[in-house]
Formats: structure tokens, sequence, C-alpha cells
């Protein structure tokens, strides 16, 4: 299971039923958005923006900082 499918489950389904190298670059740019260090937190921000609740006192260090 992608965690990217979390926060864009229609994109990383498209590229998984079609494969291609535009798909795949498409996949890399979203994954580096998301950052490494906190890439939980930053898809739980994603998941918020999408409308699905996030509730804002998930453990720390995932809480937003500002």
């Amino acid at each position: 299971m992608s965690g990217l499918s979390s926060a864009f489950p229609d994109r990383v389904a498209a590229v998984v039923r079609d494969p291609s190298e535009e798909g795949g670059a498409e996949l890399a740019e979203l994954r580096g958005r998301m950052g490494t260090t906190d890439f939980v937190a930053n898809l739980k921000r994603e998941l918020g923006r999408l409308g699905l609740p996030v509730r804002p006192d998930m453990r720390a260090p995932l809480r937003a900082t500002g």
C-alpha cells in the first residue's frame, strides 16, 4: 500500500492501471513535495485540505506548527 495513495488515490491508481514515465514522474514530484522527515504530518495536512476530518489533537510531533 502506497502512503502517497492515502492523499492522492486517483493519481496513484491511474499510474498503477496505466504505468508511464510521465505518471511515475508526477508521483515522484508529489512524493517530493510531501518531504521525507515529516511525511505523515504532510499527508495529514493534505487530507485536511481535501476536506477529510483530521483532528487537531494528533500526537506530537505531528501537530500543526503554524
